[in-house]
């Protein structure tokens, strides 16, 4: 029973032949919770059936959640971001070079502050998933979208509290 667990940082870290059941999972027990690292480096995890996690209101960060991940490129569209804490989604698809975004188009990032390397080495992502995302907390976006299938990379938009967005998209983002 998921429920009852108080922690999850790393608790897949670096088990690269895990691709098992986490179906259903229910982090209500996970008070002041952080995603960190949790399923880093576990390249054969493929993601299937973690759209079906459930109250995940107190996450508080993703860091490196899927980093390196080369399988992974599950269907995040579940996942109501606005309605945890998370402030940092910093290298969370880092290296998932599979992940191609399905679902990110439903997230609402508002209150994220640091997105840096979220999709570095992301190679089939495009982007288009992220164009209508409101990005105005982010104060970091550095190299967000470094070598991730996207060409031409341009300046990013200083509006809002964006300090560092050194070289990080191409994809039509003129509404952040």
């Amino acid at each position: 029973m998921t429920q009852t667990v108080t922690s999850v940082d790393k608790m897949f870290y670096s088990a690269i032949a895990f691709n098992g059941q986490v179906a259903n999972w229910d982090f209500s027990g996970c008070i002041d919770c952080n995603w960190e690292y949790l399923f880093s480096h576990a390249i054969a995890f493929e993601g299937k059936q973690i759209d079906t996690w459930i109250n995940y209101q107190t996450v508080n960060s993703t860091l490196g959640m899927f980093q390196q991940n080369e399988n992974f490129n599950a269907d995040v569209s579940t996942w109501n971001i606005v309605h945890s804490n998370v402030k940092s989604t910093a290298h969370m698809f880092h290296g998932c070079t599979s992940f191609t975004g399905i679902g990110l188009q439903t997230w609402n990032m508002a209150i994220v502050e640091n997105t840096a390397h979220m999709f570095h080495d992301c190679k089939l992502f495009t982007g288009v998933s992220v164009q209508n995302w409101k990005v105005d907390s982010v104060e970091n976006m550095a190299s967000m979208f470094e070598n991730a299938g996207l060409q031409d990379y341009v300046s990013c938009n200083r509006n809002g509290g964006v300090k560092t967005c050194d070289s990080i998209f191409q994809p039509d983002l003129s509404g952040w």
